[in-house]
């Protein structure tokens, strides 16, 4: 979260804090993978790189966020489509999963849970990263998908409904 590196067990700490925000308890087994999934590429080198607890994560979110970018699309579409769906019409519902709207989304719902550098919210120009909350977000449903399947769907409903 922000600039400076946490502790381990810090970021552990938030990151139950966040989950429990969302009403989904995380299996021990899977604590590492839930900090992953709010750990961004930068924050994790750099914090691998320092080793304060002479602990490293094994990962970034990006994985994760592949997981979820497919839940959340054939979620979507499985929710939209009825028996006199167009292709036409099922694309324009697609538009509810583009980076620009999921990037509010994420910015909303993950603008001080996440553990990131500057650079990790910027492009090579320094401009903002038009899809860094939008894949934030598909990450945190990526790691939700694999522990509380049920639960992607009200996260999904609220959230997407509210951008709509």
């Amino acid at each position: 979260m922000k600039k400076d590196l946490l502790e381990y067990s810090e970021m552990v700490t938030r990151t139950i804090k966040f989950y429990n925000s969302l009403y989904i308890d995380i299996p021990d087994e899977r604590l590492e993978e839930a900090v992953i999934s709010l750990s961004m590429p930068k924050y994790v080198e750099e914090f691998n790189a320092n080793r304060k607890n002479n602990v490293s994560l094994k990962n970034d979110h990006r994985a994760l966020s592949t997981v979820g970018d497919t839940i959340c699309a054939s979620y979507w579409m499985l929710k939209k489509y009825t028996i006199t769906s167009s292709q036409d019409g099922l694309n324009k519902e697609k538009d509810a999963l583009k980076n620009d709207n999921l990037n509010i989304i994420g910015q909303k719902l993950l603008k001080d849970v996440l553990f990131y550098t500057n650079t990790d919210l910027t492009d090579s120009n320094g401009n903002e990263n038009k899809k860094s909350y939008a894949t934030a977000f598909e990450a945190v449903i990526g790691f939700i998908s694999l522990i509380r399947t049920n639960d992607v769907s009200r996260i999904l409903d609220e959230y997407l409904k509210k951008e709509k």
